[in-house]
């Protein structure tokens, strides 16, 4: 299976490392919420860490990126369904990282499980993509398919939909613009 994984390589400058018989053939910048100001190519897929703001967040899913990532936090429920809406109408996608659930630990990790599940149950219903990466920050840390799916699996998605998000949708954002 051909598949798509992010490789968080300096502090703004990520690269997508890819699996498969492409080559994905995109620069990806990771801003935060502070840096949307920046300037960067046309050329490039732009991702937004998002805020713990609810007005940041707001602002963020207006712009003109290519998608939001971790869109949840363990102490905040910045995301909503009319914010689910926008992004799905300037054709954003969700993207999740695994790095996220294992840098945090005990009961900030159970609430941050319970805000991805609800967050993937809300973006299915309002049809917004999600990605699943690893957002390693070694290739030695990258994950394989198999744990990229089986992190979809735990948080509420289908095999299907686990399998499409780390494939068929950044394939999907390769060929956009």
């Amino acid at each position: 299976m051909k598949y798509y994984d992010i490789l968080a390589v300096g502090e703004a400058r990520q690269t997508v490392k890819e699996f498969g018989f492409s080559k994905f053939d995109k620069d990806v910048v990771v801003l935060s919420p502070e840096e949307t100001d920046s300037a960067y190519r046309r050329d490039e897929l732009v991702f937004v860490t998002a805020s713990n703001s609810l007005d940041k967040n707001k602002k963020i899913v207006r712009l003109p990126i290519d998608g939001i990532v971790d869109p949840f936090f363990p102490r905040a429920s910045p995301f909503d369904k009319a914010m689910l809406t926008v992004a799905r109408d300037n054709d954003l996608v969700i993207v999740i990282t695994l790095s996220k659930f294992l840098s945090t630990r005990g009961i900030d990790r159970a609430r941050l499980i319970v805000k991805a599940r609800r967050l993937i149950a809300l973006a299915h219903k309002e049809r917004v993509p999600i990605v699943i990466s690893s957002k390693a920050e070694h290739p030695f840390e990258l994950r394989t398919p198999f744990q990229l799916v089986n992190l979809g699996i735990e948080l509420g998605m289908t095999a299907e939909k686990a399998r499409w998000a780390i494939s068929k949708v950044p394939e999907a954002l390769r060929r956009k613009k």
